[in-house]
């Protein structure tokens, strides 16, 4: 049964948006980036990772939504997201490290995946040549 009850039972972290269902046409970085903006305003601002480490983290992911970031930035945002989790007198900051956690591991898939495509069509265009 997945009532609250039993979710709690079984140790589970469902019901604190552990899980978020999104269509296949949201940008998750958006997404990722109002997460964060929440986070950021609800932060009391008493322990330092979360008070600075939230405002930076919300500055380097509006740098990505604009396109004015740099490849370095992922590592950044993650390292920044490490932390930030177990840092906090309170969950806050957990809960706003592990979306950015989330972003970084899809860019830095993209990031892998753009370079396959890449050679990929390296390697047919050479295939094509060497036939030709």
């Amino acid at each position: 049964m997945m009532d609250f009850d039993a979710l709690v039972a079984a140790q589970t972290s469902l019901g604190t948006a552990a899980i978020i269902v999104m269509n296949k046409q949201t940008d998750v970085v958006k997404a990722i980036a109002r997460l964060i903006e929440f986070y950021k305003h609800e932060s009391c601002g008493q322990c330092t990772p979360c008070r600075e480490g939230i405002s930076w983290m919300n500055k380097i992911i509006h740098r990505f939504i604009k396109g004015n970031a740099q490849s370095g930035e992922i590592d950044m945002l993650w390292e920044l997201s490490k932390q930030i989790e177990g840092h906090t007198i309170c969950a806050l900051g957990d809960g706003a490290a592990w979306p950015v956690q989330v972003c970084t591991v899809i860019c830095l898939f993209q990031n892998i995946s753009s370079k396959f495509e890449y050679l990929e069509q390296l390697l047919t265009n050479s295939e094509e040549q060497n036939l030709s």
